[in-house]
């Protein structure tokens, strides 16, 4: 069994991170479309932008499939993607 050398090894980790970043930044832009569509139907309905209990649920939800371990960073991510979210629905 041949040992591969750490940097040939650093080289493969690192190209699939960047194939994964760009399938996020995919799905974030699809995210951020939608986002924007809830806002034009939230301010023809005259509603707020912020749904509390909505975003407690999207956050537990995603936290609750992640690992353990990754539970904390992954509530973390889902607040600033929610935060983003307004952002894009103000517009």
């Amino acid at each position: 069994m041949a040992i591969m050398d750490p940097r040939d090894e650093l080289y493969t980790l690192r190209a699939r991170i960047d194939q994964i970043d760009d399938a996020l930044v995919s799905l974030f832009a699809q995210r951020m479309g939608l986002s924007e569509q809830i806002g034009i139907i939230k301010r023809e309905a005259g509603m707020p932008v912020l749904d509390a209990a909505r975003e407690r649920r999207v956050i537990e939800r995603a936290a609750s499939q992640a690992p353990p371990s990754l539970r904390g960073g992954v509530a973390s991510l889902m607040r600033t993607i929610m935060a983003l979210s307004r952002e894009r629905q103000e517009v």
